[in-house]
C-alpha cells in the first residue's frame, strides 16, 4: 500500500497564509502533489481521500488572496505521482496509482495560461508511483526509482522527460545503466 509523502498542501498554504487565513481546501486529501507555480500560487494535485481511491481534482490556492479554486480535473485520477513545473510555466504529471489499484506509466501536463490538462502520447519506460521527477539544468526532468506495483515491488531505473519533444526516454543513471539500489518515497 503506498506510504504517504512526508508534508501537506494544507499545512503549506497555512504557513505561507498565515493560521488565520480563511483559505480551506474543496477536498481533503493525501498523498497528493503541491507545486508552486511561477506566479506564486499553489497547484495540488490529484492524491486519495480513503485508502483505495484516487482523486482526478485539482485545486489552486491563489496566495494574493487566499482563495482555493476548482481547476478543470485530471485526465487520469492519481495518487502518489510527481509533479514537477517546467521551464515554459507548464506543469508534469508523471505516474502514480490509478484505479484498480494499478500503477502508471503515464503521464499528463497542465497549462496555467490554457487551464488545460494534456494527456502526452510517450510514457516512461516503467510504471512508478513514489518515484521522484527531478528538474536539471538544461531543462529535462529526471525520474527516478518508485514502487512499480502495489505489492512494494521498487525499481533502480530511470527515465528523462523533454519537455521539447513531450516524451521520455530511458536513461543510465548508475554503474551499469541503473542505480545501485533501487528505491522508492526518496527524495531528491
Amino acid at each position: 500500500r503506498p506510504r504517504p509523502r512526508p508534508g501537506s498542501s494544507v499545512l503549506a498554504a497555512l504557513l505561507f497564509l498565515g493560521a488565520g487565513s480563511a483559505a480551506s481546501a474543496q477536498v481533503a486529501r493525501y498523498n497528493q502533489t503541491s507545486t508552486l507555480l511561477s506566479n506564486g500560487n499553489i497547484l495540488v494535485v490529484g492524491g486519495m481521500t480513503n485508502a483505495v481511491t484516487p482523486l482526478n481534482t485539482v485545486e489552486m490556492t491563489i496566495t494574493t488572496n487566499g482563495v482555493i479554486a476548482t481547476l478543470p480535473t485530471l485526465n487520469v485520477a492519481r495518487a502518489s505521482h510527481t509533479a514537477t513545473l517546467l521551464p515554459d510555466g507548464r506543469v508534469l504529471v508523471t505516474g502514480g496509482l490509478i484505479a484498480g489499484p494499478n500503477v502508471t506509466a503515464g503521464a499528463e501536463t497542465y497549462n496555467p495560461a490554457t487551464n488545460q490538462w494534456t494527456v502526452l502520447g510517450s510514457a516512461m519506460a516503467s510504471a512508478r508511483l513514489n518515484h521522484t521527477a527531478t528538474l536539471l539544468p538544461n531543462g529535462k526532468v529526471l525520474i527516478t526509482g518508485g514502487q512499480t506495483d502495489t505489492a512494494n515491488s521498487v525499481t533502480a531505473d530511470c527515465d528523462i522527460f523533454d519537455p521539447a519533444t513531450n516524451s521520455f526516454a530511458s536513461t543510465p543513471c548508475g554503474a551499469g545503466g541503473a542505480m545501485q539500489m533501487a528505491r522508492a518515497a526518496h527524495t531528491a
